[in-house]
């Protein structure tokens, strides 16, 4: 259903609607990558009312994806992003996020036109979805095998994207013209697409289910910053920790190697003839040069030939596997192959337990262990490197680990953070001020920094409380920082 170019009785009727006196939102990123969020807020009491997580008593039995699955088929997110950009150009992507256009400068009437197109796609299968109790994607990753296991195709996932950004529109408007009770409806649907979409089995769909959550968490700073906005405090504490879960996604990613190479898969206990261990070897080959992006390996194969490179470490790796107890004679009579395999089985295996032990401990403590682990796979490729890949498997095929962790982190660290803005709205409401620290604050817990496992860096400056935020990893999570000031 194609969105019609018309505004409608029910969007003229909401055109009337009074909105509040915007204080607003500023947000810039300076030169050094530093985030600044300018925060005019009232203080506010503390409320269990609003509610970013479905009731248990409006949950269904029902799979989220189904409707997500019927949301696309319907076609309206496509044709409604069309129309916008056709209507109203460029700007209209600027309408979802006050990183692009600030709510007190959204046009208001063409919003509602655009939002009038997308409310059918919300009420039919966006709440619906947020209802549901579990969300089963139907992709049986476990049987994935070959290169189909990094080339699977996920059209479903730009589809999450594009929706999320519509209902981000529909959810500025309604906070621009203080309809708070449908403002924190629409959040709570978001908050759901979010988990949903990252709870599919690939990394990437973590990624993309962070990014909406960054949608939706800069749609509820603006909610915090509205004139006399409902606390959200427990609200957003009731969001489920870690919001996006990456974890069993990185488990997952980390068996690309055998899954992707049967060369490698059991290579120690596989029992082949040796032409089979050297046909294994040679496909191997082919598929490292397919599904290399790049740089060395993405020479023709004419050119240049993993084979030869497996060839000619077939020296080290045999005296490797000496080395690492296996017999000299039984290693002597391996095929090349079998060599190849099981020497860059255990290297891979080795690389990819590094890569998982920062997902093992809490994010304050992950930091050190990743870089750890992005020096071992550096190393990897050095030649002097007893432990140097032959073929590279894990250099091509092992998941941007600490990338992946910083998403993860980066939602927790933000979350934590309108929570402790929200702390502050609260203190304030009691004491008619903000606090000097965050010592003073008692009438709720105080959030720490989910990365660091501290408590946030906090002044009093001139009146306007300051939340400082490193830099978390160099991966996407950058320094930010809040100034936050009460609303005459």
């Amino acid at each position: 259903m194609r969105p019609a170019r018309y505004i409608s009785l029910l969007c003229l009727s909401v055109c009337l609607v009074a909105c509040p006196a915007w204080g607003g939102v500023e947000f810039e990123e300076d030169d050094d990558r530093v985030a600044h969020y300018r925060l005019t807020v009232s203080p506010a009491a503390e409320t269990m009312a609003p509610r970013l997580v479905t009731p248990v008593l409006e949950t269904v039995a029902g799979n989220a994806a189904l409707h997500y699955y019927r949301l696309h088929t319907f076609d309206s997110v496509d044709a409604t992003s069309k129309s916008g950009r056709d209507l109203y150009g460029e700007a209209f992507d600027g309408w979802y996020s006050l990183r692009g256009t600030p709510i007190e400068k959204l046009p208001l009437d063409d919003m509602r036109v655009a939002a009038s197109w997308f409310e059918q796609s919300v009420r039919a299968f966006l709440e619906p979805a947020a209802r549901c109790r579990e969300c089963v994607w139907g992709v049986d990753q476990a049987s994935l095998r070959g290169e189909e296991t990094i080339q699977y195709m996920l059209p479903e996932l730009q589809y999450q994207r594009g929706a999320a950004r519509l209902l981000a529109i529909q959810t500025r408007l309604a906070i621009a013209e203080g309809r708070y009770d449908d403002a924190v409806r629409l959040l709570r649907i978001g908050f759901h697409m979010a988990r949903d979409t990252g709870d599919a089995p690939f990394i990437v769909c973590g990624l993309v289910g962070g990014a909406i959550a960054g949608i939706n968490f800069d749609a509820a700073t603006e909610l915090i910053a509205a004139p006399d906005s409902p606390n959200l405090y427990w609200a957003l504490s009731e969001l489920p920790d870690p919001l996006v879960p990456m974890r069993e996604t990185m488990r997952f990613g980390l068996t690309l190697g055998p899954r992707v190479l049967p060369l490698i898969e059991n290579a120690e206990t596989a029992v082949r003839a040796p032409e089979e261990w050297n046909r294994l070897f040679r496909e191997a080959c082919v598929t490292l040069v397919s599904v290399s992006g790049e740089g060395l390996f993405r020479r023709p194969l004419e050119e240049f030939s993993p084979l030869l490179a497996g060839t000619a470490g077939y020296t080290h790796a045999k005296r490797r596997l000496v080395d690492w107890g296996f017999d000299a004679n039984r290693v002597e009579a391996m095929p090349i192959g079998q060599v190849i395999a099981i020497y860059s089985a255990r290297v891979y295996q080795r690389l990819a337990d590094a890569a998982l032990k920062p997902w093992l401990v809490p994010s304050s403590e992950a930091l050190p262990l990743a870089r750890a682990a992005e020096e071992l796979l550096y190393n990897c490729t050095q030649p002097d490197n007893p432990d140097r890949e032959v073929l590279p498997v894990a250099s091509l095929l092992l998941p941007a680990s600490t990338a992946a962790r910083t998403v993860e982190v980066r939602t927790a660290r933000r979350l934590a953070v309108l929570r402790l803005i929200e702390a502050l709205r609260m203190h304030a409401a009691e004491t008619g001020s903000l606090p000097d620290s965050l010592d003073e604050v008692s009438v709720v817990p105080v959030p720490e920094n989910p990365a660091t496992g501290e408590p946030f860096d906090y002044q009093l400056s001139e009146g306007s409380a300051v939340i400082s935020v490193e830099e978390y990893g160099g991966y996407g999570a950058p320094a930010e920082e809040y100034t936050i000031t009460l609303r005459e």
